[in-house]
């Protein structure tokens, strides 16, 4: 999360909201003018070829 008055930001977490929260609530009662801020996520995607695609096949093969 991103403070847009001063740009401060909170870190990374991975699935946890409260770690966030917690830190926006207190960067306000710390400057209490801050009260708009960015959240920015990430989603990771995996993409498995389905059978009877070429890929899908070679990737039996090539297993361990």
């Amino acid at each position: 999360m991103t403070c847009l008055k001063c740009g401060a930001e909170s870190g990374f977490v991975d699935n946890e909201p409260e770690p966030i929260e917690t830190w926006a609530l207190r960067h306000t009662a710390l400057n209490t003018d801050h009260r708009q801020f960015r959240l920015t996520t990430e989603w990771f995607l995996r993409v498995d070829p389905a059978p009877g695609n070429p890929l899908h096949d070679q990737e039996k093969e090539n297993a361990p």
